[in-house]
């Protein structure tokens, strides 16, 4: 299990990125996003940097298997209720650090995400 994830190109911004992967892999847009943070996966060893957004979706219409044949991809799209996702990150069903890390943010600022975003 692990998010939408995808390369910045030269002259592409982050955020574009994050919309066009979650249209490839994932068949959505997001209609609001937020930025989690930026972090290096691996200081010392590479300066690969990743940066991480929270999306707005409606689940209802989510699903399915997505991606790119020309990426090679076969991508199944899963929605998982919160409570159940908390679950998965402490029982170490999800055990990659981006998620982890963006989990832990969702933890963190939900409350402000529902006053904020509905």
């Amino acid at each position: 299990m692990e998010l939408v994830a995808g390369v910045v190109g030269s002259r592409e911004e982050p955020a574009d990125v994050a919309i066009r992967e979650s249209q490839e892999e994932a068949n959505c847009t997001p209609s609001k996003m937020e930025k989690i943070c930026d972090y290096y996966s691996s200081p010392g060893i590479s300066n690969e940097k990743r940066t991480l957004f929270c999306g707005m979706f409606n689940s209802e219409e989510m699903g399915g298997i997505f991606g790119l044949d020309s990426e090679h991809e076969d991508i199944k799209v899963v929605i998982i209720p919160y409570p159940k996702l908390l679950d998965m990150v402490y029982s170490g069903q999800i055990n990659n650090a981006m998620t982890i890390i963006a989990v832990q943010w969702l933890q963190h600022h939900k409350q402000e995400l529902v006053d904020h975003w509905l």
